[in-house]
């Protein structure tokens, strides 16, 4: 077999080898630094060295993967030609909602990549694009202090986010980035608002952990304290400075996800179906994702034999690796 001649070639384990290929797949598929780096959990400089050719070069010369020239190509999130094709829709009259939506992109990334990145905008005049009716476009915000207010009282009361949008014709995604205060920042703040990710308390967290260590999924704890899954992932990360001193203060830990502890939520025929869709088909994995109910990762792990182990060897599905 060519990969046991691999294994002799190359000085690491099958799982480095494919999780090396892996992140080029993902990075062709159009993740970003950061989608691969918590994937793999890695940091984004780490995945930066690997793409750029300058870690694991004899695995990158092995499977012939193809470097990429960050600078010339991208400006941190988007490449240039997605910036070109988004500034390009936007002075064309399309509204943001629906280029978030085509793009599968929230409008809180679009605006922080696109508004807050002066080589962006760079870029964008040398390219004879109107960065003033850029954001005239994402500033032109429908919503009053007291329509904000009311969003804020809605989500208090124990309306959803869907809910509350379908009240004001817009997104979930919508209302999400107004409750988070990433849009209206100076309005929230003169009305001495709370965004949602610092109204959860210390024993909010607490439950939150115990929840996930039950063997509930971060969208399940999302959906029982009706917040949203990024509030629960900041949470159980730590990424907030109050969270990482209650995890402290408490020793919290969360269960870890492996073959022995995981339930079983996919049948012997989704995992065939899954491999047959992404080798004969060649799925991306967030079609992938989206066509199982599942994450990214949890797709990747299945596709490496991380998760499922038993049955992609039983079916030797992971020999053309």
């Amino acid at each position: 077999m060519q990969l046991y001649k691999d294994r002799i070639l190359l000085p690491y384990p099958e799982s480095t080898i494919n999780k090396v290929k892996t992140m080029f797949q993902m990075r062709n598929e159009g993740s970003t630094l950061q989608e691969i780096g918590n994937t793999f959990n890695v940091t984004r400089e780490a995945v930066r060295l690997i793409l750029k050719g300058e870690s694991y070069k004899d695995i990158i010369e092995r499977y012939n993967l193809k470097v990429e020239n960050m600078k010339q190509i991208r400006f941190g999130y988007f490449t240039k030609q997605q910036l070109l094709y988004i500034s390009k829709r936007i002075n064309e009259g399309v509204e943001i909602d629906l280029i978030s939506q085509e793009l599968k992109i929230s409008e809180a990334t679009l605006r922080k990549h696109i508004l807050k990145n002066k080589e962006v905008e760079k870029f964008l005049r040398n390219n004879e694009v109107d960065v003033k009716k850029l954001r005239q476009c994402f500033d032109n915000r429908d919503f009053s202090k007291n329509d904000i207010i009311n969003i804020f009282k809605l989500y208090g009361e124990g309306k959803s986010q869907s809910e509350i949008g379908k009240l004001y014709g817009v997104r979930q995604t919508h209302i999400s980035n107004i409750l988070r205060g990433e849009y209206y920042i100076k309005e929230i703040k003169e009305l001495g608002l709370t965004p949602v990710y610092t109204n959860l308390k210390e024993e909010n967290i607490i439950y939150i952990f115990s929840l996930y260590n039950s063997g509930l999924s971060q969208s399940e704890i999302a959906k029982k304290l009706n917040v949203t899954v990024g509030a629960i992932n900041l949470n159980l990360n730590g990424k907030s400075n109050f969270s990482k001193k209650i995890i402290e203060k408490y020793k919290l830990t969360k269960r870890e996800l492996s073959n022995n502890n995981l339930v079983r939520k996919l049948s012997e025929e989704q995992v065939l179906e899954i491999f047959k869709l992404r080798n004969e088909e060649n799925l991306s994995y967030l079609k992938l994702a989206k066509r199982f109910n599942l994450g990214r990762s949890s797709i990747i792990r299945i596709l490496n034999g991380e998760t499922y182990a038993d049955i992609s060897k039983k079916h030797n599905l992971l020999d053309n690796k």
